[in-house]
């Protein structure tokens, strides 16, 4: 697409949270030598830019069928059927809920996009817990939902800013 980028991967599957001020530090410096930022990420990769494009100064937070808690914190806002799916293992490392970072509304502009395919049953109560409205892309599953974003032409002007 001709955008500079960097992409973080999670190899310690502690949900971005393990070295976040540094990550977040890294952010904030490389943020402040462009134009326009954008933090674009799917599913916990979404959870990861909601997050860190409330920390940094970034002009956009793109999230594909993001995911914004994880565990007894988010229950309130499901219905018990889903709890299972929303459940937190014991022995893995807490997920911090973003719904309280984003109390006072999102600091840069946020475009959420879910699917109505397999999986997605979840994905507009993550969004609109958070305060968020979510753009609907008919016949996107969960995983899916970039595939068919990238195919339509809409995630390339969606990361050029002309969506």
């Amino acid at each position: 697409l001709g955008v500079s980028h960097v992409l973080f991967r999670d190899s310690g599957e502690g949900w971005y949270q393990n070295g976040a001020a540094a990550a977040a530090d890294y952010f904030r410096a490389t943020a402040a030598g462009y134009m326009r930022s954008v933090a674009l990420g799917l599913s916990k990769g979404a959870y990861a830019a909601l997050m860190f494009g409330q920390l940094t100064p970034v002009s956009e937070i793109i999230a594909l069928s993001p995911v914004t808690g994880v565990g007894k914190d988010v229950h309130p806002d499901f219905d018990e059927k889903w709890f299972f799916r929303v459940h937190h293992a014991p022995n893995k490392e807490p997920i911090r809920d973003l719904k309280p970072l984003y109390a006072a509304g999102p600091r840069a502009r946020v475009r959420a996009f879910v699917g109505d395919g397999a999986g997605t049953e979840l994905d507009a109560i993550m969004v609109g817990r958070c305060g968020f409205a979510a753009e609907l892309v008919p016949g996107a599953d969960h995983a899916s939902i970039a595939r068919v974003l990238r195919d339509n032409g809409w995630l390339a002007r969606l990361i050029q800013g002309d969506a």
